[in-house]
Formats: structure tokens, C-alpha cells, sequence
């Protein structure tokens, strides 16, 4: 089994199927539209992009908002690239084999980039060649939605440890920051419901059983809202 592969069934195991399609992507893209305020683009010809795509699921339900005219998602995995085509009916124009370190899109031709956890997976070189591109590609009145995640008390020795720190200065000399919250704070903002598989977990002390997305995600996420300099 190529690695590739395994990894996507490992996370599978833990409950996390990145060709899991359902409602709370739906409601996800509504957030990330609404707290973008891309909602009141003129849709003609306007592009968006999710960086660090895996096989799709937030572009297709990106596309589902019938906002952007124009959907692009780029992943570094062959394989996540190819189930997404497959199980997500999505179309090979749509999703591309990249390295967000090169991005295969013209300067100023995206007008939304959404981008979730991928910097977590990033050395220090890559993470400043990626926030180049991501400047590059952006047009000057274009948004980004950005996720990083962040350490959580005692899994590291500090709760914001140096490449969070570092990552934070380096995004600010790129971007201007329009709002940086938590998960948990954000979603509450969007009104948004944070609904998960329909997985049932006995353990769950709540009269609701049923795992939403806090027991898929960290809560540790810190999420940044950015805008071009």
C-alpha cells in the first residue's frame, strides 16, 4: 500500500474521511463565505482556491454556495487528488496535483483562498515560499481564510510554541490581518452548527450521542481572516 493511501486510511480509522461529504461542509462554506464577506462579491469570473485541498470536500461544497464562478483545489497527494475526482465528482480542471510552494494559477487571479491546517505540515522554507505564492495569486481586493493549529496545553511545552510564533510574525508581513479568533469562537460568531458524521459514540455523556466535528478537530484552532497589502 503506497503510503499515500495508508495515510488516508489511518485517518479514516480515527473517524477523519477526507472524502466524507455531508452537512457540516455544507454549513462550513457558508461560514467561510460569510466571515470573508465574499458574499457580497460580484460572482462573474471570480475565482477561489483551497490550498492543502485532500480530496475536494470543501471545494464542492464551496461550489454548493453558488458564489465563485471559477473553483480550483490543490493538493500535493496523487492519490487524495484522484479519489476526490472519483468519489466527490469533481472535475480534473477543478482539482490539481501541486505543492502550495508553486502554484499553478496566474498572479492576481484568485479572489478567495481557503486554507486549513496546512502550515501544521510545512518546514520553515516551505511556509514562506507558500505565503508568497498565496501573495502572488491573490488579487488586491481578494480574501483569505486561513486555519492554523495551534499546540494544545500539554501536548507541547508551551501553549503557542515558536513555529506558531513565528508563523503568526511572518503571515502579518504578507497579509493584512482583518480578524484572527479561535474555532470555537468564530463558528459561534458564523452561527454555525458543528455537526459531524452520523457515528455513534456510546461513551458521550450528553443525551446526544451522535460525534460532531469537536470530536473529529482540535479546538486549538486558531483561524486568521486576511486581506492582500
Amino acid at each position: 500500500m503506497a503510503k499515500e493511501e495508508e495515510y488516508y486510511k489511518k485517518c479514516q480509522d480515527k473517524g477523519i474521511d477526507y472524502a466524507f461529504y455531508g452537512d457540516w461542509q455544507k454549513q462550513y462554506a457558508k461560514l467561510v463565505i460569510y466571515m470573508t464577506k465574499t458574499y457580497m462579491y460580484d460572482a462573474r469570473n471570480k475565482a477561489l482556491l483551497d490550498i492543502g485541498c485532500a480530496c475536494g470536500s470543501h471545494l464542492k461544497a464551496f461550489k454548493e454556495t453558488g458564489i465563485f464562478d471559477i473553483f480550483y483545489g490543490v493538493d500535493i497527494s496523487k492519490y487524495l487528488i484522484e479519489l476526490g475526482i472519483k468519489k466527490l465528482e469533481l472535475s480534473e480542471k477543478e482539482l490539481k496535483i501541486a505543492n502550495s510552494t508553486e502554484l499553478p494559477f496566474e498572479d492576481n487571479s484568485i479572489d478567495l483562498i481557503h486554507c486549513s491546517q496546512l502550515f501544521n505540515h510545512l518546514k520553515e522554507d516551505e511556509i514562506l515560499d507558500t505565503l508568497s505564492e498565496m501573495k502572488r495569486v491573490l488579487t488586491k481586493s481578494g480574501r483569505i481564510f486561513l486555519i492554523f493549529n495551534k499546540p494544545k496545553e500539554g501536548k507541547e511545552k508551551k501553549p503557542t510554541d515558536k513555529k506558531f510564533i513565528n508563523f503568526e510574525i511572518q503571515l502579518k508581513k504578507y497579509f493584512k490581518l482583518i480578524e484572527q479568533e479561535t474555532v470555537k469562537k468564530l463558528f459561534y460568531k458564523g452561527k454555525f452548527y458543528p455537526g459531524g458524521t452520523d457515528d455513534i459514540d456510546p461513551k458521550k455523556e450528553s443525551k446526544i450521542k451522535r460525534r460532531t466535528f469537536y470530536d473529529h478537530y482540535s479546538n486549538a484552532w486558531s483561524i486568521f481572516i486576511l486581506k492582500g497589502r
